[in-house]
């Protein structure tokens, strides 16, 4: 067996469009892994203008209708996208970033009563959004007047005083249309724009004519080309997960000799994954091409490697397909999944990871306080998991893990460090949270899996 080595670049080398054969270089750039999705690389060196155009206007964002939640709740920004993706529902509440919800019509409203006196009432998410209706041109508009100052004063205390009132929130009715050719139109697109950076000649070739047709002109069925694989040697995802968890996009390409077949696989965010046959009857020799993109925004080139096997053993399987075409079912229930489960739980697991870097930043040493503030968001995320899934863990198990993990030891000999003269006091720190939440993250999720109805 060959083992895993750089893939070579060629795209510099291509002079015509993949899809029309127009010129190039294009005026405009083309991303491979869509800006939507939190890719940043692009070339103007693979598609034509008017294919890159038509791709915009049809297809590109059309996988948004998964990759919303997953970047919904771990706080992820596409390139061209200033906010975290919201997630519109049917219900009273809209999802904002990391899952949390938030009213959709939100309620503030002053008034002078018959005294002079102002009656203030507000109804919000939270008082960060009472705070903004405040510094706008609202209040004026209610009283037809401006306020005076210590009116304006007056109304930032009863905000400071407000208590926040605790619900729960059920989950919100959503209206999803799923368009499986269009996505799987998307996936093959991307497919093909990695392996373009490789193969340009393959991709122009014959042996993939059929797929560029469905992509390009929506010639043929999605079912076609749909299926679902189980890849047999350990892949690109399995090792990316441990890495970079939600924030990478991974394109892998088999050149199947047992099946006669080239199979491309598509993941986005380290969650959603498509598998799309982009030739058939080929009698080609093992390989696998393996293309892999960060989603934090670098614009460097998408890393890449090339696995191919003796030609002695290459009747080996490399992937094996279980369904073709995938049954609408598990669209819908993978949405269903991702919507209920998913985006709240990586929600809360997100919103720990910020929490848990916020308190670092504002701390210079290491305090009784601070570890318990710590403990606190421990406490607080699986106190939230239960109002969630009604799945609980009891608080001492979470101290008692956080202890073990190295809390103990920094209560014992480090309290009153300074993090600059003793490095290893805040790595100890970050190590005992991290692997808190790992062994919960993990305990909860096959909790979940357990408890929640398919």
């Amino acid at each position: 067996m060959v083992g895993l080595r750089p893939a070579r670049y060629l795209f510099q080398l291509r002079k015509s469009c993949l899809y029309c054969g127009a010129t190039l270089p294009a005026t405009k750039k083309e991303h491979i892994f869509n800006s939507c999705w939190g890719g940043s690389f692009s070339t103007n060196k693979l598609i034509c203008g008017k294919c890159n155009e038509y791709f915009s206007q049809t297809i590109d964002s059309e996988l948004t209708t998964y990759t919303k939640f997953v970047m919904n709740s771990w706080g992820i920004k596409g390139e061209r996208h200033k906010q975290i993706p919201e997630i519109v529902t049917d219900g009273e509440y809209n999802i904002r970033a990391y899952a949390k919800p938030k009213l959709k019509t939100e309620n503030c409203s002053v008034k002078a009563s018959s005294d002079g006196s102002l009656e203030f009432n507000f109804s919000c998410s939270s008082k960060e959004e009472v705070y903004k209706w405040l510094n706008s041109d609202k209040p004026e508009t209610d009283l037809g007047r401006t306020l005076t100052a210590e009116e304006r004063q007056w109304i930032k205390q009863r905000i400071q005083e407000a208590k926040l009132e605790k619900i729960n929130v059920e989950p919100q009715p959503l209206f999803i249309n799923l368009n499986l050719s269009k996505q799987y139109r998307s996936v093959a697109h991307t497919l093909l724009k990695c392996l373009g950076l490789y193969d340009p000649d393959l991709v122009r070739g014959d042996m993939t004519r059929k797929v560029r047709e469905f992509i390009r002109y929506e010639q043929g069925n999605w079912e076609e080309f749909a299926v679902t694989v189980n890849q047999l040697i350990p892949s690109v995802k399995d090792r990316l997960s441990q890495k970079l968890g939600v924030n990478y996009n991974s394109v892998e390409i088999y050149w199947c000799c047992s099946l006669e077949k080239i199979i491309g696989v598509l993941t986005l965010l380290g969650r959603i994954q498509r598998a799309v046959i982009l030739a058939e009857n080929c009698k080609v020799p093992n390989a696998i091409l393996a293309v892999v993109e960060d989603t934090y925004l670098t614009r460097q080139i998408p890393k890449s490697f090339f696995l191919e096997l003796e030609q002695q053993i290459a009747d080996i399987p490399l992937i094996e397909i279980l369904f073709s075409p995938p049954k609408i079912e598990f669209f819908r229930k993978e949405i269903s999944h991702i919507a209920s489960v998913s985006l709240p739980f990586e929600g809360l697991n997100a919103f720990l990871a910020e929490s848990i870097y916020k308190i670092g930043e504002q701390t210079q040493e290491l305090t009784l306080k601070s570890l318990q503030e710590y403990e606190k968001l421990f406490l607080d995320f699986v106190s939230n998991l239960e109002k969630l899934f009604g799945i609980s863990v009891e608080p001492k198990v979470v101290s008692s893990q956080l202890a073990v993990n190295g809390f103990s030891d920094l209560v014992q000999y480090h309290i009153g460090k300074n993090f600059k003269e003793h490095p290893e006091v805040q790595d100890t720190l970050l190590t005992a949270c991290t692997k808190t939440w790992e062994e919960l993250t993990n305990q909860l999720q096959m909790k979940i899996e357990r408890e929640i109805p398919e």
